[in-house]
């Protein structure tokens, strides 16, 4: 049996739900990170999203994906997970705009 897991890349949700520590994380292949991150874009049978928790922290909101879509994803042999990394990030490259409050070295906010 193939695990199947749909997942959709929206802008919005990106900006969101990909904090720049994890963003570091995945980069340096931290399998959790990449886990948990894949999986709160991941669709249900019905094509929604699957829920996220968010707690709010003393340095802001952490979100954790739901429990379904870790497992499946936790079930995937390295190959396919790889795959779904790198095919899900080309996504993210993509679709993600820079935030304009972006600061230079300066402190300016910057816009192209």
């Amino acid at each position: 049996m193939s695990l199947k897991l749909r997942v959709a890349i929206e802008e919005k949700r990106i900006n969101k739900y990909i904090s720049v520590d994890e963003y570091q994380a995945i980069q340096k292949g931290d399998i959790e990170a990449i886990k948990n991150v894949i999986a709160r874009f991941a669709l249900d049978e019905n094509g929604e999203y699957y829920p996220v928790t968010e707690k709010e922290t003393e340095f802001g909101t952490d979100y954790f994906a739901s429990e379904k879509p870790i497992k499946i994803i936790g079930k995937m042999n390295f190959e396919d997970l790889m795959s779904l990394k790198d095919s899900f990030f080309g996504g993210v490259k993509e679709n993600a705009v820079p935030p304009t409050n972006a600061s230079d070295s300066d402190g300016q906010s910057t816009q192209d």
